[in-house]
């Protein structure tokens, strides 16, 4: 099955994200399975049963993942699969990846992805496939003398041009501080709201220990206490996570932007 990066067109609007999943997965996973497969890219309870025309861009990328991931297939060949996905989807396809028993083909820029995913890199040179295992860096510690011929070619490209490469490199560097304004803030955000999310989780994980407890019933007002406390937690963390999904495809999408 080939994923592309415009995968998220072929999804239809009109179904909810549980039932788009459903509609192509194998016989043999179960609708439990989808919701935990959804849930494993940050779309949970309510959020799959919302149809997929209301999603975020970024939401579409990730149900039309959960889509690639169950069908019955012992192929995937994902092109740039972590296009508008944000930080804490990347790392849960890594993990989902690293879990598949098929064969994977992945044409990515991310290297991240590369390096955490793959077993083996094919490289073209002068127009022959050339095999390496281990990952990306693994590959580029092996072809130094790739990175040694593009080096003397960009050298003997600029050599007769010195204002042309000063005036490339100032447009570099204000790229850079422009990316580093932009983009460092929002990182900041996201990682504030992943630590209030599992501060939150925290709290809930100790809340419902208690009311594992034999002893918590004796007590009625505090029964109805730490259900009170459980539901405020709960909507907390759903609004958390909403704000989390925003600004998480805004970071993806600004990443791409200055990567392409």
């Amino acid at each position: 099955f080939l994923f592309h990066q415009h995968q998220v067109d072929n999804l239809d609007g009109e179904l909810t994200a549980l039932d788009c999943a459903l509609s192509v997965a194998s016989k043999t996973v179960t609708p439990l399975e989808i919701r935990s497969a959804l849930g494993a890219f940050g779309i949970s309870g309510d959020d799959s049963l919302k149809k997929v025309a209301v999603l975020s861009g970024g939401e579409k990328a990730r149900v039309a993942m959960v889509q690639a991931l169950v069908r019955p297939v012992n192929l995937l060949v994902l092109d740039e699969p972590t296009n508008h996905l944000d930080l804490a989807a990347k790392e849960r396809l890594e993990s989902v990846l690293n879990n598949y028993t098929g064969t994977l083909i992945i044409i990515s820029h991310d290297r991240q992805l590369l390096n955490a995913v793959c077993t083996e890199v094919w490289g073209v040179e002068n127009k022959t496939v050339v095999r390496s295992l281990g990952n990306y860096d693994r590959w580029l510690e092996k072809n130094t003398h790739v990175r040694a011929s593009t080096s003397v070619e960009s050298a003997r490209t600029t050599s007769g041009d010195k204002g042309n490469r000063k005036l490339r490199k100032r447009e570099e560097a204000e790229l850079r501080r422009e990316k580093a304004q932009i983009i460092k803030p929002l990182k900041q955000k996201v990682e504030a709201l992943e630590q209030s999310i599992e501060s939150i989780e925290g709290e809930i994980d100790i809340l419902r220990a208690e009311q594992l407890s034999p002893e918590h019933y004796a007590d009625t007002e505090r029964v109805v206490e730490v259900a009170r406390k459980i539901t405020i937690l709960e909507a907390r963390q759903n609004e958390l996570y909403d704000e989390y999904g925003r600004l998480g495809d805004e970071l993806a999408e600004l990443e791409y932007r200055f990567e392409s």
